[in-house]
């Protein structure tokens, strides 16, 4: 009896620690998961990419590395490990909106040759 009961304990402490290095990437403007969020540390050893529920596990990471994240509609994010795990795992992104002065589309019912094009 005393076996099962520490079998169970020892099944419940590992689970927990199984999930305690997983984070959260969310859009700081509306809340929403954000899915393919690159994460590197500063010598770029390894690299985690969120999945569609912007969820990540950064087990593979120090506590004292510092994290890269990166996506190309937000502002990149550099902070730690342990910051990350302090606030609760999870981590907001900020937009990051290109502005175009002008852009030309250029198009016809014809075949044109590239060299023709401007």
């Amino acid at each position: 009896m005393r076996f099962i009961s520490l079998l169970i304990y020892l099944l419940g402490v590992l689970s927990l620690s199984l999930h305690g290095q997983q984070i959260t990437v969310l859009d700081k403007s509306d809340l929403q998961p954000i899915d393919q969020v690159s994460i590197t540390n500063h010598n770029n050893n390894f690299l985690v990419v969120t999945n569609f529920r912007g969820e990540a596990d950064l087990s593979e990471f120090s506590d004292s590395d510092s994290l890269f994240f990166t996506h190309i509609a937000f502002q990149p994010y550099i902070t730690t490990k342990e910051h990350v795990m302090q606030t609760g795992g999870i981590v907001y992104l900020t937009d990051h909106i290109i502005r175009l002065d002008e852009f030309v589309i250029s198009a016809s019912r014809t075949r044109e040759k590239k060299s023709d094009l401007p």
